[in-house]
């Protein structure tokens, strides 16, 4: 018998920890699920995925892509001179552009109305220059090498509205609509630009392409009006949610030349111009106050230092390589990511319940920055795998297990407490530590001497058998009563039993005991 109860006590204690192992696990695989398709999680990961971004910092050298800016130097060559009178500047750059290999030309510059426009709406003698000023640009456009930009935003009504090029550097397109690229940004929640659109609308009668995805596209030869693309190494379509843009590095990586450097006296002989045969060639202003800039992953700096903003320019360039490269930040197969998660928590589990909390603890952490430099080393290799709901889980799990460990501790307590004092006692030991401190507590309280009435003289009169039976009886009926009364058995002697009252939180009633 005392082996069966043996055996049996100590597959409880195997079965117990076992179940709340699998319970905390079971619970903690549904914070952590649940967890990842949280908005806030989201969030929090992508706090991550921008810090794996800078430091990182550069990551690889940019093959494809090169811009042109006009910058205050390229401005002092004509200071009376605005921007929208730069027509034949403009064509003389992309002519020597076209000169020295440039494989495709994005003019990220909005010419809402033209030099000519101007030129009709405020002289007097326009009737040649009007019509003949934009020539040279409207010549260089027709060649089909370079794209121009639109937007798509709102006017002074708030209503949605496409804005196009001037209508006279539009028709001198040679595919009209399809030349057309629009520079709007795709930002997250928290206006941080980290993904692109392949399309930003359906209908192909008007620009649908954003600017860096319409480079991209003529630069690798496809027919931008299609719905289903190969470009790098990947077939992609134009229906595909929005993809992540594989940053080269922080801003300044995409090797940038003055506007000026086109300008100069024998601009083919430039090293830095020949350099840029066979390449997607950005022509964009670069002046101080400009507005087009957007925060990236890197524009929050490391030690909470500010960034740098990354110019519109710079961004088309990334989105660029990343579509001519194939390097997008991909999402592993679900159920790696799945089972890699599973078994993290599963070790975790079992270290918290094998191992003391403060190990536990240890390791729990050392799980979190093994799992965190994996995430990190996969973006190295673009991919992207969650940090946070991991972290959430092994949190979870470590405060589950710690709750598990208190349970049992407890009833171990009152276990070996329940030997020497009533249950009572011991759960007020347990939910009021301080009443066990060392030197007790002044208290009034009732005691009760309880014995049977000339019980010696009758035990010299009997059978040793009887006597234990009439103590067994005594005992038995007078424990009930005391218990009832809540009052706690101190010690027998003999067949005297001694009682205490008072000395717990519940009074009972003292008195009523002696009537019995």
């Amino acid at each position: 018998m005392e082996k069966n109860y043996t055996q049996g006590k100590y597959l409880g204690s195997v079965k117990r920890p076992f179940l709340h192992g699998t319970l905390v696990f079971a619970i903690t695989s549904i914070v952590v699920f649940g967890f990842h398709w949280q908005s806030y999680s989201n969030c929090l990961n992508l706090t991550y995925y921008d810090l794996w971004h800078r430091l990182a910092g550069k990551r690889i050298v940019p093959l494809h892509t090169a811009i042109i800016e006009i910058d205050e130097e390229s401005l002092s060559l004509f200071p009376k001179t605005p921007l929208v009178f730069w027509g034949p500047h403009f064509a003389q750059a992309i002519e020597i552009l076209d000169k020295a290999g440039a494989k495709v030309i994005g003019l990220d510059f909005l010419f809402f109305v033209s030099a000519e426009d101007w030129i009709a709406r405020f002289a007097d003698d326009y009737s040649q220059r009007a019509y003949t000023y934009d020539i040279p640009l409207r010549t260089q456009l027709n060649k089909g090498k370079t794209i121009l930009t639109g937007m798509v935003g709102r006017d002074t009504a708030n209503h949605g509205r496409l804005f196009l090029p001037a209508s006279d550097l539009l028709y001198a397109l040679p595919n009209g609509f399809a030349d057309v690229g629009l520079e709007n940004m795709l930002r997250h929640s928290d206006g941080v630009v980290r993904q692109f659109h392949l399309a930003l609308a359906g209908n192909q009668t008007q620009p649908r392409l954003g600017l860096g995805v319409l480079l991209a596209l003529r630069a690798a030869g496809e027919n931008p009006s299609s719905d289903v693309w190969n470009v790098g190494n990947s077939v992609i379509g134009a229906a595909a949610t929005p993809k992540s843009i594989g940053f080269i590095g922080p801003p300044d990586t995409v090797p940038k030349l003055s506007f000026a450097r086109l300008l100069a006296p024998h601009a083919l002989e430039d090293p830095q111009i020949q350099t840029l045969r066979g390449k997607v060639v950005i022509i964009s202003p670069m002046l101080a106050g400009a507005k087009d800039i957007y925060p990236t992953p890197y524009a929050t700096g490391i030690l909470s230092r500010q960034g740098k903003f990354m110019t519109g320019a710079e961004i088309h360039a990334n989105i660029v390589e990343t579509l001519l490269t194939s390097r997008y930040p991909r999402v592993p197969v679900a159920i790696l990511t799945t089972a890699g998660t599973l078994g993290v928590l599963g070790i975790a589990v079992f270290a918290y319940f094998l191992l003391n909390p403060w190990w536990g603890l240890l390791a729990g952490f050392l799980l979190a920055i093994t799992w965190t430099v994996v995430s990190y080393l996969a973006f190295l290799f673009y991919w992207q795998i969650p940090v946070i709901n991991i972290q959430a889980g092994l949190l979870t799990a470590y405060l589950g297990s710690l709750g598990f460990r208190l349970i049992g501790s407890n009833s171990e307590i009152k276990n070996l407490l329940s030997r020497y004092v009533s249950s009572e006692i011991a759960d007020r030991l347990l939910t009021r530590r301080e009443s066990a401190r060392l030197g007790g507590k002044r208290k009034v309280v009732t005691i009760l001497f309880s014995d049977i009435r000339d019980f010696t003289t009758i035990s010299e009169r009997i059978q040793p058998e009887e006597a234990m039976e009439i103590l067994n009886t005594y005992f038995n009926r007078v424990s009930q009563v005391i218990m009832e009364e809540t009052g706690r058995i101190d010690k027998f002697i003999g067949d005297e039993v001694m009682a205490v009252f008072g000395d717990t939180d519940s009074q009972g009633n003292r008195m009523k005991v002696f009537s019995v």
